[in-house]
């Protein structure tokens, strides 16, 4: 029962095919290991999908989504790098270029003041800076809801930048027309 449940609900794609015909879930597990299981592929893989992300843009809503994906898919990474001990390749690798890259020039800048104000000398070592890093999107996370709080329960946009309509709508009058005085 398993088996039927992992190859029919659970597997798709070329997965799927890899273990059409297995007899056990301990079988599926293991030629699902030997196809996909080369833990640098998978890194490779994660780090090119955080690439497609993009630059953050849009409103505060689309800038907090984005940074929340950013920050899960990091904590990701860093779970894999950890469990696998391959760290050293995340530290060093571009990871942290593409998230830097990818942030808005205030976020940018914040994030480098930030690490300024930690490291004056610039001298932090690669594993500290991923590090900064992963916090700072935590930073950027609840600054934006913050925002997008403030939003819905005050009425006002901080940044210009929201869903939220840029001037308030006129109140509308619901009483019937009178007449001016002296017109029928």
């Amino acid at each position: 029962e398993l088996v039927r449940l992992l190859t029919l609900k659970c597997l798709e794609g070329p997965a799927k095919v890899v273990c059409h015909d297995v007899s056990t879930v301990a079988e599926a597990m293991e030629r699902l290991k030997t196809s996909y299981g080369n833990v640098r592929y998978l890194f490779k893989q994660k780090v090119n999908d955080l690439a497609k992300l993009g630059p953050c843009k849009g409103n505060t809503t689309s800038k907090r989504d984005w940074a929340c994906d950013v920050r899960v898919r990091l904590i990701a990474i860093r779970k894999l790098a950890t469990d696998h001990n391959i760290l050293q390749l995340l530290y060093h690798s571009d990871v942290p270029a593409v998230v830097e890259y990818n942030l808005p020039a205030d976020l940018r800048k914040d994030f480098l003041d930030d690490c300024m104000a930690k490291d004056k000398a610039c001298a932090a070592s690669e594993e500290a800076q991923f590090n900064r890093l992963v916090e700072y999107m935590t930073v950027i996370v609840n600054k934006l809801t913050y925002i997008l709080n403030h939003e819905v329960n005050h009425g006002r946009n901080l940044f210009g930048d929201s869903d939220a309509p840029k001037t308030p709508k006129p109140v509308q009058n619901n009483k019937p027309s009178q007449s001016k005085p002296g017109k029928p």
